[in-house]
C-alpha cells in the first residue's frame, strides 16, 4: 500500500463512519440510532487499525496492557515497529499520546502464557522521527480520532463526533489533492 492509497483508504473509512453517526431522536421512546458507546468502539478500532497500517510510513504505535489477572504481569508492551530502544527518552522522536483512547476490554494480554483473554485496561500511543512530515501528518489525522472518541461518551451530542471526523476529512482532502497534483506533474498515471 502506498502513502496515497493509505490516505484514501483512511478517508473512505472516516466517511463511512460519519454517515453512520446519526443524531438521537429525543422525542421517541424507541431510538433506532446507534448509541455513543458503539460509535466509540468503532472509532477506536479504526484508530488501532490505521495506527498499525501506518508503520511503513514512519508512524510506530505501542500498545500498553495494564494489569490483567496474570499474577506475574509486567506492564506488557506490544510495538508494531522494530525499534530496539525506548524512544520515550530519545529527543529524536515526537510522541502522539493516545492514552485517553484506552479501553477496558476483553482481550489477550501479551504476558498470558495460556493465551486466555482477560478484562484489563489497554491504551496506546505512537511515535515518529522528528522531521518525518508524512508520519507527522498521519499523527495529526489520528489525533482527530482521539477527540472524536472523547466526544463519544454517553449523553454527549453526536455532532461533536462528526465535527472531529470532518476535520480529519478536510486535512486528508488537502494532502490527497497535493499528492495527486504532484503525481500528475511527475507524469505518473
Amino acid at each position: 500500500m502506498t502513502y496515497l492509497e493509505y490516505l484514501e483508504s483512511l478517508r473512505k473509512a472516516i466517511w463511512f463512519e460519519i454517515t453512520g453517526t446519526e443524531d438521537a431522536n429525543q422525542y421517541l421512546w424507541a431510538d433506532e440510532s446507534r448509541p455513543n458507546s458503539s460509535t466509540k468502539k468503532i472509532i477506536t478500532s479504526l484508530l488501532r487499525e490505521y495506527l498499525y497500517l501506518a508503520a511503513p510510513f514512519g508512524l510506530c504505535s505501542i500498545t500498553y496492557h495494564a494489569d490483567c489477572t496474570n499474577p506475574i504481569h509486567k506492564n506488557s508492551i506490544k510495538c508494531n515497529s522494530e525499534v530496539t530502544h525506548n524512544p520515550h527518552d530519545d529527543p529524536n522522536y515526537d510522541w502522539l499520546d493516545l492514552s485517553l483512547c484506552g479501553l477496558y476490554e476483553y482481550s489477550q494480554c501479551p504476558c498470558s502464557v495460556s493465551n486466555k483473554k482477560y478484562y484489563h485496561d489497554v491504551s496506546f500511543s505512537s511515535f515518529y522521527k522528528k522531521g518525518d512530515h508524512g508520519a507527522a501528518f498521519i499523527a495529526s489525522i489520528l489525533e482527530e480520532f482521539e477527540f472524536a472518541i472523547l466526544n463519544a461518551e454517553n449523553k454527549r451530542p453526536r455532532s461533536g463526533i462528526r465535527e472531529y471526523l470532518l476535520r480529519a476529512i478536510i486535512k486528508l482532502d488537502e494532502i490527497i489533492h497535493h499528492l495527486e497534483i504532484a503525481k500528475i506533474k511527475a507524469g505518473k498515471p
